[in-house]
Order: C-alpha cells, then sequence, then structure tokens
C-alpha cells in the first residue's frame, strides 16, 4: 500500500516502510498487554580492579551503539488505508533523548544471583507504550556502574539481538578515552541505514510447500488437542484468560500480564563437567536440557499425560541472504513439536531397586541414565534433521495472515494459529556472551550476564520460556519464566527444583553445583 502524503507525522519522524506481519504480531502481543520487554544484562569490568564504568562514559558508548544499529531508532506508526483498515508503518525518530534511553540506579546485591532475577523480573513488568512514538522501544538500565539491562520490546528485535547489543556497547567502550573535558552527548543521532525485512525474504525462498506441511501438522494438532484436551497434555491445568483484543489503545497496567522467574544457576565448574559428557554422547547441551526438561514434566510433574508439547526457538540468520550477521532485528523463529510422553516417562520412572530408596534424589527422583544420553543424542539428532524445516514452516505460517492490524488481530486472536501453542514450553538457548576477537585482550571485558523473554499471554501462545545464557567463567543462567497466577504456585518452582536434582543424578555431583532462587 502506498503512503499516503497528506497524512502528517509527528516528531519529525521519518516514514522508512510498511511493517511485515511479524511486526503486526508483536504490536497486537504489546497492545493487549500480552507480552512484556525482554531483558539481556551483562555486567562489565575493567582489567584495572580499581576502575568502575562512569556515566559519561556509557552514555557516549550508547551513543555509538545507537548509531550503528537502525532498529534503535524505529517506533511505528498506523495510517488509515483506502479501506477503512489501519496499516502498520515503520518510522524512524531523528534523534532520542538520552534520558529517555537510560537510567542509572544503585541496587543492594548482597546475593548477586538473586538481584539479578530480580532486576530481571522487575524490568520486565516496565512496558513500552507503542503508541507514544516520540520514545523509542528500549531502555539501558545501569546497576552499580557495573551491570547494564537492556531492555526491549520484542517488535524492535530478538533475544539474539541483545547479545550484539552488548558486543557493540563493549567495543564503544574499549574505542572511547577517557576524555574528563568531554561532556556525555544529550541526545543521540538515529542510524538510517536500511531497515531488515527478513520476511519477505523468507517468503521468498521458502516454496509453498512448507506451508502445505504446516497445515496438515496445525490440523493434525487440532485433532488431538480435541480428543486429549486438557487432562491428557502436559501444562493440562494452567489456567487461561482471554481478553478481548482492543489495539486502539495500550492495555492498562491491570490488563497486562505479570512475568515471574525461577532462576537455575549452573557453576562453570560443573557447566564444564556437562559439556564435556554432551560431547563424549554426542549430543549438545539445548538437547540435554530438552531431555531434562521433558523427563521431569513427564514423568515428576504430569505422570497422567500422554502427549508434551515443547519448543526450541531457532536464529534464522544464516538462512537469508541479506547480511544480518549482527545487525539488530528480529529473526527468531521457533518449532514446536508434539510428542508422545511416555518416552520421557519410561527415562525418569522409579525401578523396583529405586523404589526402596537407591539412587534417588531426597527419596523423590529417579534417572535411567543410559537411557538419557540416549534420548538425548537422539533429539539432538532430531535437531539437526528437522529443525530448521519445522521452524521455517512455523515463521511462514504467518504469511497467510492479512497486512491490515485489525484483520490480522481478528485472525489471531483465540482463533487459529495460537491454538496449537498454548501448552508449550520452549527453550532459548543464547549460548555464551563472548567478545569479539579484537576486544579480548582489551580493557574492558564481560564478567557475568542473564537474560530473560517475556512468555504470551496463555490464551495466545506459549506458557513457559525457558532461556538459557552464560559468560566467560561465569555461572550459566537457566531462567524458567511463566505468568503469574497460570499455575498453581508451587508448580513451575517445583518443575526446577526436579530438574536441579536430576540433573545432579546424571553428572553424578548431586546439585552441588547448581542453584536454585525464585
Amino acid at each position: 500500500m502506498a503512503y499516503n502524503h497528506e497524512w502528517s507525522l509527528p516528531h519529525g519522524l521519518v516514514l522508512i516502510r510498511e511493517a511485515t506481519r511479524i511486526d503486526n504480531f508483536f504490536y497486537m502481543l504489546t497492545l493487549t498487554g500480552s507480552q512484556a520487554p525482554i531483558i539481556v544484562a551483562a555486567s562489565y569490568t575493567s582489567n584495572d580492579s580499581l576502575k568502575k564504568l562512569s556515566r559519561d562514559r556509557v552514555i557516549r558508548a550508547i551513543e555509538r551503539v545507537v548509531a550503528k544499529q537502525p532498529a534503535l531508532g524505529q517506533v511505528f506508526v498506523r495510517q488509515p488505508s483506502k479501506r477503512g483498515k489501519d496499516q502498520l508503518w515503520i518510522a524512524r525518530l531523528p534523534s532520542l533523548n538520552a534520558e529517555d534511553c537510560i537510567s542509572f540506579i544503585d541496587h543492594d546485591e548482597k546475593d548477586p544471583a538473586e538481584a539479578s532475577r530480580w532486576m530481571l523480573e522487575n524490568i520486565m513488568g516496565q512496558w513500552f507504550d507503542l503508541l507514544d512514538t516520540s520514545k523509542p522501544y528500549w531502555r539501558a538500565t545501569v546497576v552499580n556502574m557495573k551491570t547494564i539491562y537492556f531492555a526491549f520490546n520484542h517488535i524492535v528485535c530478538d533475544g539474539r539481538s541483545g547479545i550484539y547489543f552488548h558486543r557493540d556497547l563493549l567495543t564503544a567502550l574499549n574505542d572511547i578515552e577517557d576524555q574528563k573535558a568531554v561532556s556525555a552527548p544529550q541526545h543521540f543521532v538515529t542510524c538510517t541505514d536500511a531497515f531488515p525485512d527478513h520476511f519477505e525474504e523468507m517468503i521468498a525462498k521458502h516454496t509453498t510447500s512448507y506451508l502445505f506441511w504446516f497445515v496438515i501438522k496445525y490440523l493434525l494438532q487440532i485433532i488431538v488437542e480435541f480428543f486429549l484436551w486438557p487432562k491428557y497434555i502436559a501444562f493440562g491445568d494452567m489456567k487461561k484468560y482471554p481478553i478481548k483484543p482492543d489495539i486502539k489503545r495500550m492495555a492498562p497496567p491491570e490488563e497486562r500480564i505479570k512475568n515471574k522467574i525461577v532462576s537455575l544457576r549452573i557453576k562453570p565448574k560443573t557447566m564444564q563437567k556437562i559439556l564435556t559428557e554432551c560431547r563424549t554422547k554426542s549430543t549438545t547441551f539445548t538437547a540435554f536440557l530438552d531431555t531434562v526438561l521433558n523427563t521431569s514434566i513427564c514423568a515428576d510433574i504430569y505422570p497422567g499425560a500422554l502427549i508434551v508439547r515443547t519448543g526450541i526457538v531457532v536464529d534464522f540468520r544464516s538462512f537469508c541472504k541479506w547480511p544480518y550477521e549482527e545487525v539488530m532485528c528480529n529473526m527468531a523463529g521457533s518449532w514446536t513439536k508434539l510428542r508422545w510422553t511416555r518416552p520421557f516417562f519410561a527415562i525418569g520412572r522409579p525401578t523396583p531397586a529405586a523404589e526402596v530408596g537407591s539412587n534417588l534424589e531426597d527419596g523423590e527422583i529417579n534417572t535411567d541414565i543410559p537411557a538419557f544420553w540416549a534420548m538425548a543424542k537422539h533429539r539432538k539428532d532430531h535437531m539437526n534433521k528437522y529443525l530448521k524445516w519445522g521452524a521455517i514452516q512455523e515463521f511462514l505460517a504467518l504469511a497467510v495472515t492479512p497486512s491490515y492490524i485489525d484483520d490480522f488481530t481478528y485472525q489471531i486472536w483465540g482463533k487459529s494459529l495460537s491454538t496449537t501453542r498454548n501448552y508449550t514450553s520452549q527453550i532459548s538457548n543464547l549460548v555464551s556472551l563472548m567478545p569479539r576477537e579484537a576486544d579480548k585482550a582489551r580493557e574492558w571485558r564481560f564478567t557475568d550476564t542473564d537474560w530473560a523473554s517475556s512468555t504470551h499471554r496463555t490464551c495466545i501462545g506459549p506458557s513457559l520460556n525457558i532461556t538459557v545464557t552464560s559468560a566467560p567463567d561465569a555461572d550459566c543462567v537457566i531462567n524458567f519464566i511463566y505468568i503469574e497466577g497460570s499455575y498453581d504456585p508451587e508448580a513451575i518452582p517445583r518443575i526446577v527444583q526436579v530438574a536441579k536434582a536430576r540433573i545432579g543424578q546424571i553428572i553424578g555431583d548431586r546439585g552441588e553445583g547448581l542453584t536454585m532462587r525464585a
């Protein structure tokens, strides 16, 4: 649709292009209060142990990142079309007020791990109003002049882009010389480079056979849910809070979801032991965690379930021609799959010997370790074979939705494409936050990291997000994010407790290298 030149833009906005359907999706989720911000955090330390970040240095470094990444200057505007329906467009703010983008706070860190979990949960409750086009949809919160929490709405970019933000920021911190006479800028000039439009590229690149198989799989899942829901599906006791979507306004605080986080940390020595075992058993950590999670859910939490649905988040950057390597944008999709619970139940089912107390964690948890590793290898092989294919299918499902935001909301909300994703746990692994090669021997370096991605309102998408990341010589952090009130208060902490015990059994340290916080 052509831009209506009679329509005036506020705040000096520069119109870029029509929004894609994935933009429509995240726009709808935010305005209806159904998805909170994403946060990717990193701690920065100087080689000089007495030196900390300064306010001016951080602001000047972020100025450079804003000038490099076009996504940090984007907002979204709605234009009435000739059909009387709203069309969403991407626009660019020519400059940003520094005070709208950065805040500095001090926070008690007697327990740094708990402080990080609390900060993620707290910042996730600070929503961005997408109808206010005078401000960007992201913010950096600097805590104790050490840790920077980069929070952003999913319409700006994906979780991996948060890694790119911090890598750019580390480079900028190392490039900036101490200049006490130079004051920090009050405004940031935004990047004028092209905005990635990977959605249309993905549609053009892949054939309609992907959509055909998605429809077949979708219909199959509908049939399965019709006959089994909810009693025989894992997470079937999850509470739904359906609402009538209204995208003419920003949902007030009382109508927005509230995310809760349970954190599981794996100490570096224990993590190295797990990775060594994974390599020995020809599997990966993502497949390992997927097997731990599903065994715990199927054997210990929902032993009566027949079906479990799990998802893996996939990065599409390597599938596109545009040079996306470290450009902040939305390039994430997910592969969601229904699986029978019996194989996982068999791994965690107590054996006769175990029933009298041998090889149990606190007399409750049992794991058939050889069968576990066999399943973890099978999961890795299965992912290698089908992950890309399945994720592209689901991603391209948006291609059948209308481009108008009003029609889009009617078709997606609680009617069709969301139906088979409600009772889903989803793993998103950002792997390790590593500096660029050129920054490895320089003054500033990463010492810790953390991240959390909001789940969706339970009537529209995945009900449990599991995010994973680590930094060199730091804990691997696994966060379990869910909506307050959707489960029994003890349900998700119980899943984490069981997973912690099971990992301890598998690697033989009885959980001594793992800690949990809720």
